[in-house]
């Protein structure tokens, strides 16, 4: 996770932050009841616009609420399936043939003890937002072999994590 921010104060203990992130994601799914074993894996840049409370304006805690729009950078897919005893590979990159872009909600507290920050951050895409644009046309599986197809592809998911940082004034 690499994240740049820039605030701007516009109201008392109220600020606009905006930026750059950069967040991965991936599964696995060992499961084959239903189709494939299947891994994912995907990088996401994003510029959240999101409005930063100082509580109780002494500049040592921060929550942050927003917007965070994303757009899929890379995608790769990873599938085998068994067919009569032998087993198939399917690998490849998916970016081309996955949807980019996406809306999501973000969440983080930042503590701040001088100029080093310590946040939490959770990041919730809206839901039915699925990643398959024209992947079905274009992969070796089908629609009942492949996990990723059979699930709508990567959706629905939730990214949580923590971070440190500098403040530079």
């Amino acid at each position: 996770y690499l994240d740049v921010e820039f605030e701007k104060k516009i109201l008392g203990s109220v600020s606009i932050v905006s930026g750059l992130s950069t967040f991965g994601v991936a599964y696995s799914s060992e499961n084959t009841g239903f189709g494939s074993q299947s891994s994912y894996q995907a990088r996401f840049v994003s510029v959240p616009i999101l409005f930063r409370w100082n509580f109780m304006n002494k500049n040592s805690m921060f929550f942050d609420f927003g917007l965070s729009p994303f757009y899929l950078s890379r995608a790769h897919l990873q599938e085998s399936i068994y067919k009569f005893g032998i087993k198939r590979d399917v690998e490849g990159d998916i970016t081309e043939y996955s949807k980019r872009f996406f809306t999501s909600f973000k969440f983080q507290q930042t503590l701040a003890f001088n100029r080093v920050t310590f946040s939490l951050f959770v990041i919730v895409p809206f839901p039915g937002q699925s990643s398959i644009k024209e992947l079905p046309e274009h992969w070796t599986l089908n629609q009942q072999q492949s996990t990723y197809l059979i699930e709508g592809g990567y959706k629905d998911f939730v990214v949580m994590g923590l971070k440190t940082g500098l403040r530079i004034r």
